[in-house]
């Protein structure tokens, strides 16, 4: 049954973005869908699958945009997210600049904004460390090339 959900906002996402679709029109689908299945949002499951699929077999501006919505409205948390982008997107930075700037600016646009909101700025660093050690990516000189 899980898998089914997982699939149908995946199938979701893939027509929204052919389709080119309002990305709010899109977050509130997918709410829908997660709702009536009775996931709880945010959706820790949904951030892991919208970053792995943009980053980076779907590296496209919709695909970023739709992450960006599902950010803004909270069904996934925004700052898990951010981590999970940061781990895929440094990485690669210079075979990926586009996809840098755009983390750069999500971070610009929605790390600061949740500090204020969520509780101080160590919160936010605590996460991002967090999710650097669970990927082994803790130290930016590894990324040096």
């Amino acid at each position: 049954m899980e898998a089914m959900v997982w699939e149908g906002v995946m199938e979701l996402t893939k027509w929204a973005q052919e389709k080119k679709t309002d990305p709010l029109l899109w977050s509130i689908q997918v709410s829908a869908t997660l709702n009536s299945a009775g996931v709880s949002l945010p959706s820790v499951d949904l951030a892991h699958r919208l970053v792995s699929y943009i980053c980076f077999d779907n590296h496209v501006p919709l695909a970023w945009k739709l992450l960006e919505k599902a950010m803004a409205v909270r069904i996934h948390p925004p700052l898990l997210a951010l981590s999970l982008i940061f781990t895929r997107v440094l990485p690669h930075r210079h075979l990926h600049p586009a996809a840098y700037a755009l983390y750069i600016d999500l971070l610009n646009r929605h790390a600061f904004s949740l500090s204020s909101r969520n509780g101080s700025m160590k919160d936010v660093l605590k996460e991002q460390t967090l999710s650097q050690e669970a990927s082994g990516s803790n130290n930016l000189a590894n990324f040096e090339g």
